[in-house]
């Protein structure tokens, strides 16, 4: 039964190396490189050895040949094992060869077996437990330093190593004790028991380190996400720049980086920026040129690694020979939504389980663009919702205003429906009638209106829904509304169309015309009244004019005839006249006269109330001083200056204001007909809110205590016998002047002269 367990344990044991072995062999055999055919050439011996005691049994006549194969198998793995361990550390040269030259004195050592066995195998076993041990010490310290997968298969490979190193202590010490005693059966069976089971166990411990199964791996790869996704939940923002941070500080837990470099896409541009440039930092102006130079692609094709020197961009080469990379890794980041950027990651080594350090950054990078898709997606909502709250903000303060202006506006507001249904109303619809909202709100807008017209009413109501133009209601209608009490009132109606989300609105503007109306038929009353006065005045003007005929008529011919006869007399009869009857009939002559005179000015002045303005531009300047050359041709022994500034040009009736000015420069000439020297000027007042033309002399002038006495008719400030005049010149200026819309007004000082300002239609100074 002992011999069977051992014998089982040993089948068992072979089995797992085997297993080990085929397996790792069918890896470099798929993936064909260095790295999987060092590890396959780690249990090829091991399954040589294994075939090779195997086949002691079978061809006993090669007993000796076989036992050495197996012998030189077996020593060379821990050599082959310190090989595998320089891709995560360092081994020092004189250790490599150390080992080796070791190996070739065991080697040479053999043939010495037979004569002299514990000599030669206590030196080869001793050679490979310090060798098997330290490798297994590198691949502790190479886990240490590493994360990820790849940390958990180096320590289970350490672990194999440190399992193997005990069984070879183990048959160390069962040789040396079986050198000076014979050990019992039950002590043998024990320790070639406990040796297969340790055996196996390292076996099994290589086997789950260096070809661990499919869901073994994506176990490790799970909880290396699981770990990288806490770390990154740790952070309150889900920036580019933040999550490229974490997943290059994953890369470099995992790989053992000796550099990381970040490259963020930009969209706009099609450009690739570095985002984090790494230690020694990496200054590249297109990275993605590159990247390029071996065809590669990064937005289409997945990660790879590159060794070094690569066919790479020369600026890539010359950064990692800075950093001391042998191999680059290259991990694209694209999201759903679109490729974020990539990370640059440089080793010192070449990765020893290259795939499965390319699963897991591609898996860590894939998390990360997730990442990247939903704080962008994240972006979005969070923008749409605050546009969506500012929207619904803006309709409420949109709406509040509306309401505002609606319970502001002066009239009465209904707003209908499609269907005539009132769903607003504001509260001065409550006060004109008299209904409270809920009366209103929901029912016919027709309730508004009397029922003698609600027929009708509907009728038109569904023919403006066709088009709905915004226009008055009713045009040429009288419109009425009903209040709750049943009185009726007039109105006035103006219909807009509103389109809104809940169909199209019409918006009724109803004002209550009641005092409208009643002042409109006054108003009417009051133009009857109006007409009617102008027709009597019309009658009135027609009997002035008929009584102005007779006047000119039946008044004139008696002082014709009274200035005739008493010149006749005069002519016929002065010499037998004494001289006092001589002056009697000059006076008579001469009162008849200036009664002609007076006469002649009132109609003229009746004449201006009837007359029709006809305005046009003209230049006044011109007209003063046709006026002066007449009245020097009248007078030519005076020396009179005029001053008249030149092209003042006004909007007036030719004809009244020629009137009116020679009136102004009669009085003028008159006024300083006593000075040797007079000046007469003519020109505009300047710095005036309104055009301000004046005449102004210097003359004997008047005291302004009289100046509301001036434009009165038959008014005189002077004698008659100083200054002759009817006392109507000035009356007719101010009248011409507000036929023309404008004023005129005096300034005088006793023996200073005097300066008359008028003003034309309002005109403004330019």
């Amino acid at each position: 039964m002992t011999v069977e367990l051992e014998n089982l344990l040993a089948l068992l044991t072979q089995i797992v190396f085997l297993v080990v072995a085929g397996s790792t062999l069918v890896n470099w055999l798929v993936f064909r490189n260095r790295a999987r055919f060092d590890i396959a050439l780690i249990f090829l011996p091991l399954a040589l050895a294994i075939l090779a005691q195997n086949l002691q049994r079978l061809f006993p006549g090669w007993e000796t040949l076989l036992a050495l194969v197996f012998f030189l198998a077996l020593l060379s793995h821990p050599h082959l094992l310190l090989r595998v361990a320089q891709y995560f550390r360092p081994v020092p040269v004189v250790v490599r060869r150390a080992s080796l030259v070791s190996l070739l004195l065991i080697v040479v050592s053999l043939p010495l077996a037979e004569t002299a066995p514990l000599a030669v195998f206590t030196p080869a076993i001793g050679y490979f437990m310090v060798v098997e041990a330290y490798a297994g010490i590198l691949f502790v310290r190479g886990a240490m330093n590493l994360g990820g997968v790849v940390h958990r298969r180096l320590r289970l490979a350490s672990l194999g190593a440190g399992l193997l190193v005990l069984v070879f202590m183990l048959a160390l010490g069962m040789v040396l004790y079986s050198a000076g005693n014979e050990p019992s059966p039950t002590a043998r069976t024990i320790v070639n028991s406990s040796i297969q089971v340790i055996a196996t166990l390292s076996g099994l411990c290589y086997y789950f380190g260096f070809s661990p199964p499919r869901w073994l791996r994506h176990s490790w790869q799970l909880r290396e996400l699981h770990r990288f996704l806490q770390q990154a939940s740790k952070r309150r923002e889900y920036s580019r720049r933040a999550v490229f941070e974490e997943l290059a500080n994953g890369a470099m837990r995992t790989v053992g980086a000796a550099a990381v470099v970040a490259a963020a896409w930009n969209a706009e541009k099609e450009h690739l920026n570095i985002e984090l440039p790494g230690d020694p930092p990496l200054q590249l102006e297109d990275i993605e040129t590159e990247l390029q130079v071996n065809g590669w692609d990064w937005r289409e094709k997945e990660a790879r690694i590159e060794r070094l020197p690569g066919r790479i961009g020369a600026g890539l080469n010359r950064w990692a020979e800075r950093v001391g990379a042998r191999t680059l890794v290259l991990i694209p980041v694209k999201g759903s939504i679109q490729p974020w950027g990539m990370l640059i990651i440089a080793l010192r080594h070449a990765p020893l389980f290259a795939q499965d350090d390319l699963d897991l950054l591609s898996l860590l990078a894939e998390q990360s663009a997730n990442l990247l898709d939903h704080a962008a997606l994240l972006s979005e909502l969070r923008e749409a919702n605050l546009s969506l709250e500012k929207e619904v903000a803006e309709r409420k303060q949109a709406e509040e205003k509306f309401r505002g202006l609606l319970e502001s506006a002066p009239d009465a507001i209904v707003v209908v429906n499609a269907r005539g249904v009132v769903q607003l109303i504001n509260s001065q619809t409550e006060k004109m009638f008299g209904y409270d909202r809920a009366e209103i709100v929901g029912q016919p807008v027709e309730v508004l209106a009397p029922r003698r017209f609600r027929k009708s009413h509907a009728r038109h109501r569904e023919d403006y829904m066709v088009e709905h133009p915004t226009r008055p209601m009713g045009i040429g209608l009288d419109l009425f509304g009903l209040r709750k009490n049943g009185s009726e009132f007039p109105v006035e109606i103006s219909l807009s169309p509103m389109k809104t989300e809940e169909g199209l609105l019409i918006s009724a503007a109803i004002r209550d015309v009641t005092q409208r109306k009643l002042i409109e038929a006054d108003v009417q009353k009051l133009n009857e009244d109006l007409h009617q006065r102008a027709a009597q005045l019309e009658a009135a003007n027609r009997e002035l004019e008929s009584f102005s005929y007779s006047v000119s008529h039946d008044l004139r011919a008696p002082l014709r005839g009274i200035d005739g006869f008493s010149m006749a007399l005069l002519e016929d009869y002065g010499d037998r006249l004494p001289p006092e009857a001589r002056d009697y009939l000059n006076r008579v002559r001469g009162a008849a006269q200036r009664m002609a005179e007076l006469i002649d000015d009132l109609l003229n002045l009746s004449r201006l109330t009837r007359a029709k303005l006809q305005p046009r531009f003209i230049n006044l300047s011109q007209m003063v001083g046709e006026i002066a050359n007449a009245l020097r041709e009248r007078q030519p022994q005076r020396q009179v200056e005029f001053a008249i500034m030149p092209d003042l040009m006004a909007e007036a009736d030719p004809n009244l204001i020629r009137i009116a000015l020679e009136n102004l420069l009669n009085n003028a000439w008159k006024f300083t007909s006593k000075r040797e020297r007079a000046v007469i000027e003519f020109g505009q007042k300047s710095r005036a809110k309104e055009r301000t033309f004046f005449v102004r002399d210097n003359g004997a002038g008047f005291d302004m205590i009289y100046a509301d006495k001036l434009f009165g008719v038959f008014q005189r400030l002077h004698s008659d016998n100083d200054f002759p005049g009817t006392g109507v010149g000035l009356a007719t200026v101010q009248r011409i002047i507000k036929i023309h819309g404008g004023r005129v007004w005096a300034e005088a000082a006793e023996d200073k002269g005097a300066t008359f300002y008028f003003t034309l239609n309002g005109e403004q100074d330019g």
